[in-house]
């Protein structure tokens, strides 16, 4: 049988207490590295090695009843094609527009962009919109329901307060057009569908009466073959008189009142008048052309307070800048120690070769 010994070093295997040893031994560079990562970092906290930031900070709420009024002219509950907004549905369009990237990439294009001086706009154009989307910062109050905040950082305390009630006001006037544009879709729609309907009831007027007249012209061949000029009073012939052709014999009403009516048939250049439920129709299309929303009466939402803007640079976190500078420089100065061991003195953390015996067999 043979023997392997058990204390077998694996080549890839460290010691770690040799390396605790070996950082504890170079604690002074270790040490050295956290102060110089210290250093610097006080350097870019205090010393303002990049431009001081402040925030600005805007509150929005729900709008009143009364902002959305004007959004419903002509609309109302018992009509299933054009039903009222509401507040929530409003101020729902509104918050979607707030938070959507596209009015952020908008706003930094048109407003943000061409409002920096030329020494933040070094860089690329990309770099820059990734900075203004970490500084732009949008969300729900959690502390009160239905009201957001948009808050913005700027190296100028009047210049952020600006940009945050710009942003609010590009969402609020993006979200009136959204909303007026489906409203003039929806009237449009409507409009049209009347139109169809009264154009379709017309047409129909058209072809019964053309459809009378060639009734009526039977007749009169009838009444004429027979000599039949006055009518022949009956109470069929009363009712036909009245309008109702589908008496049995209307050749009886004589030839002279059926020229007449033929004439008078043929001579009608509308017939509106007595097409039933027309002037309903024509009615509700007139109001719906009347229908138009001014922007400046209505509102998609209201600022809660003034702008709130920081006196004081918002970088100014120099606790939490300091300790992450120490922490930066120990592990900077725990890398090159160890790398400087592994490359002068690999055997030192165990690397490089592998101790092995193995007994020879026992002789029975």
């Amino acid at each position: 049988m043979f023997k392997v010994d058990s204390a077998i070093k694996s080549e890839d295997e460290v010691d770690l207490i040799e390396l605790v040893k070996i950082l504890w031994a170079q604690k002074f560079v270790v040490l050295g590295f956290g102060v110089l990562g210290v250093v610097l970092a006080f350097a870019y906290a205090y010393f303002s090695i990049v431009a001081p930031m402040y925030e600005a900070k805007i509150y929005v709420m729900p709008p009143a009843q009364g902002g959305v009024i004007g959004f419903n002219v002509g609309r109302s509950a018992d009509n299933d094609s054009l039903k009222p907004y509401t507040v929530k549905d409003v101020y729902s369009v509104f918050t979607k527009n707030l938070e959507g990237g596209a009015l952020r990439q908008r706003f930094f294009n048109e407003v943000y962009l061409r409002s920096l001086s030329s020494s933040p706009r070094t860089g690329s154009v990309d770099q820059l919109y990734k900075n203004f989307t970490r500084q732009l910062v949008i969300g729900a109050d959690k502390g009160i329901p239905d009201r957001y905040f948009v808050s913005l950082q700027g190296n100028n305390s009047d210049q952020a307060a600006a940009w945050v009630k710009a942003y609010v006001e590009r969402a609020g006037a993006e979200t009136k057009a959204e909303i007026i544009l489906n409203i003039t879709q929806e009237i449009a729609a409507k409009k049209n569908e009347l139109e169809r309907e009264i154009a379709s009831l017309r047409e129909a007027a058209l072809l019964d009466r053309e459809d009378r007249i060639s009734q009526l012209r039977e007749a009169l061949s009838i009444a004429k073959a027979i000599g039949l000029v006055e009518p022949q009073l009956s109470s069929n012939t009363v009712i036909a008189v009245a309008g109702n052709i589908s008496e049995p014999f209307p050749y009886r009403r004589g030839s002279r009142a059926l020229t007449a009516e033929i004439n008078v048939l043929q001579s009608r250049t509308s017939d509106d008048a007595f097409v039933p439920n027309l002037r309903k129709l024509q009615a509700r299309h007139d109001v719906l052309a009347q229908l138009n929303v001014d922007a400046g009466q209505v509102s998609v939402s209201r600022q809660d307070g003034d702008v709130e803007v920081s006196n004081s640079p918002v970088q100014a976190k120099k606790k939490m800048i300091l300790l992450l500078g120490l922490i930066a420089g120990f592990l900077l100065g725990g890398l090159l120690v160890l790398a400087r061991i592994f490359l002068l003195q690999p055997a030192v953390l165990g690397v490089g070769g592998s101790e092995r015996r193995i007994e020879k067999p026992a002789n029975n």
